[in-house]
């Protein structure tokens, strides 16, 4: 292989393996080679990032700046270099605590590794928090290899929601409308311009009732062992297992008729 070799900053050179230096030297060296392959497919973005606009919609292309890690070296602060290529599926994310506000999925365009400029196109995005817009010169957005890269969603122009998100925007099935803004409005827009009254007369030719109680012209049925007041004949009171009809209304019009009374 080619020396130097840069390992997490650390500049390591032939002469670090060569006789008993491997004791030391291949300890710092596996060392450095893990932190190394941690840190260089990720990063923070300072970058104020608007959610909700076109600027960031999917085939949109963003340039940013991807910060540079450091590492204290032999008691230096030396910077380590990020890797990531073109093609590369990444995911941009913002975080408050640990509430993910929202997310950029796409791939990398082009990336500089010694300025950390990248050119990143966008293939998808999700916004779960209220606010449009996230990032900052001290609020960063955390970059990591993975997502969901340039794979379309069901629209070119879609969005989509969290679990929260939906059930604030769209209706809940089990609110039966309840939920909707303008009641009125919606009625209007359904072509329902009937009244209560017209529905009431429409039902059984009561303008007093303000529900679909047919009692006024259909048979209604009474139960239990208290004398119910008959609206009218035909009305039917079961009491246990004895059954009467009335023959007109109020409370002694009532006649037995099973079982049978004889007379």
């Amino acid at each position: 292989m080619a020396w130097p070799v840069t390992l997490n900053g650390r500049v390591y050179n032939a002469a670090d393996f060569e006789g008993t230096a491997y004791v030391t030297g291949m300890p710092d060296a596996f060392e450095d080679f893990a932190n190394h392959a941690a840190s260089i497919h990720t990063g923070l973005v300072y970058q104020a990032i608007d959610l909700t606009n076109t600027s960031s919609q999917r085939g949109a292309t963003i340039t940013w700046t991807v910060a540079s890690a450091t590492a204290v070296v032999s008691g230096s602060i030396v910077s380590v270099n990020k890797s990531f290529t073109s093609g590369q599926p990444i995911r941009l994310a913002h975080y408050t605590s640990s509430t993910l506000d929202g997310f950029l999925d796409g791939t990398v365009t082009t990336f500089n590794p010694v300025t950390g400029v990248m050119e990143f196109k966008v293939g998808n995005r999700i916004k779960n928090s209220a606010a449009a817009s996230y990032g900052g010169a001290a609020d960063a957005w955390n970059i990591s290899i993975g997502g969901s890269g340039d794979v379309a969603p069901l629209s070119s122009s879609s969005d989509y929601y969290s679990k929260t998100g939906a059930e604030a925007k769209f209706l809940d099935e089990s609110s039966n409308l309840s939920d909707l803004d303008n009641t009125a409005t919606a009625i209007t827009n359904l072509g329902i311009n009937a009244t209560a009254a017209e529905i009431n007369t429409a039902c059984d030719g009561s303008t007093a009732k303000n529900s679909h109680d047919h009692n006024s012209t259909y048979a209604k049925t009474f139960t239990g062992a208290s004398t119910p007041t008959a609206l009218k004949a035909g009305d039917i009171w079961v009491n246990g297992s004895n059954i009467k009809i009335a023959t007109g209304s109020g409370t002694g019009s009532w006649k037995q008729v099973f079982p049978a009374v004889y007379s």
